[in-house]
């Protein structure tokens, strides 16, 4: 039997790494993309106000990392908001369609 893909802590810090679709570089920044990720990111902490907090962030072309704090398991639904939008706003803005990320984060 393996590892749970996710172990939750009841409370605690996280250090996620997500990575575009074979590590296209897809996130290119720009003025557009560059207000895309700070709306998406504002409204993912305003939506699990209480049980995610936002430390910090860094986005590459092809990656991002985020230091936040979460609540139990918290993190998981924030990260499906933050990874849908991002892919669906910035595929647009791109002009790309298809999977945006690799598997897991």
């Amino acid at each position: 039997m393996g590892w749970p893909l996710r172990m939750f802590q009841e409370e605690g810090f996280y250090f996620v790494t997500s990575r575009c679709f074979q590590g296209r570089l897809l996130l290119r920044p720009s003025v557009e993309v560059n207000e895309v990720v700070g709306g998406v990111l504002a409204r993912a902490v305003q939506q699990n106000a209480g049980n995610v907090r936002q430390h910090a962030f860094t986005f590459a072309s092809n990656h991002f990392h985020l230091l936040v704090w979460a609540r139990g398991a918290a993190l998981a639904g924030f990260m499906q908001y933050v990874r849908a939008n991002l892919s669906r706003k910035v595929g647009r803005l791109v002009d790309w369609s298809g999977g945006f990320w690799e598997r897991r984060y």
